[in-house]
């Protein structure tokens, strides 16, 4: 996903000749749907206030659209149906697609709990269930109260989740979980990961969604430095590869990139690049 002012954009590219553009603007109620090839855009909006997220699901039948007024609405984009939600929890801060786009995971900006809506059953039906997905280990360990930002890797076996403030020791982490996935969503803790500088906090992360040795995941720390270019920043300041590929409870490092040198989590100096090949 980019942003770029008030503007958000995402792309989704639907089979082999047809590439669809989602874009919508933090100040209106409304998206637009564009055809990139016909250079067609179809507006569409439901209620009031600006949106704030946008979500395609991983097969493209659903969409997700969150707002600043604390609702969101799932879409089926087969007719372009959609259903109203809302959560007692605040503003929906984060929202990432299970890998058969039968869930949606979301964070609130007043709970340390997520929530995952489970569809019950094949599209395009909107039937579905929004059920509480608690992180036990993340209040008591961090002291914090909310959940900022998440991220969920393609193999539908790790999440990330940031958090707001929390205890000095703790703060600025990404937590790491593994996942199980029945009829219900659980969890467990597997660790957390601190990016460069005095402060870590991240200010974006994704999985890779092709890594083919396990999950991949990027971060986006602050600068550690006021003075830099946008590539410099980008590439030598900003961007941290982590390679989780190790079982949960093992004692296999996660691997972190510095520009062009390769640290392990031990501090045990750098290790062959041939280890994120």
């Amino acid at each position: 996903m980019f942003q770029i002012k008030n503007v958000i954009l995402v792309l989704y590219l639907k089979g082999k000749n047809s590439t669809y553009l989602a874009s919508a603007s933090f100040e209106s109620s409304s998206f637009t749907i564009w055809d990139v090839a016909q250079g067609l855009g179809t507006p569409i909006r439901r209620g009031f206030g600006g949106i704030s997220l946008l979500k395609w699901s991983p097969s493209g039948d659903y969409f997700f659209a969150a707002k600043f007024d604390g609702t969101f609405y799932l879409w089926e984009t087969n007719t372009w149906t959609s259903e109203l939600w809302s959560s007692k929890n605040g503003l929906v801060t984060g929202a990432t697609w299970d890998p058969d786009g039968r869930m949606i995971l979301l964070s609130f900006s007043e709970s340390s709990a997520l929530g995952s809506v489970h569809f019950a059953s094949r599209p395009p039906s909107l039937d579905a269930h929004l059920i509480p997905v608690e992180l036990p280990e993340i209040k008591p360990l961090t002291g914090s109260q909310v959940i900022e930002k998440i991220a969920w890797d393609a193999s539908g076996e790790r999440l990330a989740v940031s958090y707001r403030d929390g205890d000095e020791l703790y703060r600025g982490l990404v937590a790491i979980f593994d996942v199980k996935r029945t009829q219900l969503i659980s969890t467990s803790l597997i660790g957390f990961i601190r990016g460069p500088g005095d402060n870590p906090k991240p200010v974006a992360f994704s999985f890779h969604d092709k890594f083919k040795q396990g999950p991949l995941l990027s971060v986006v720390s602050p600068p550690t430095s006021p003075c830099f270019s946008f590539k410099s920043q980008f590439l030598w300041h900003l961007m941290i590869i982590i390679d989780i590929v190790g079982a949960v409870g093992s004692a296999a490092p996660i691997h972190f990139y510095f520009g062009e040198t390769f640290f392990n989590s031990y501090g045990l100096g750098p290790t062959e690049l041939s280890s994120l090949q």
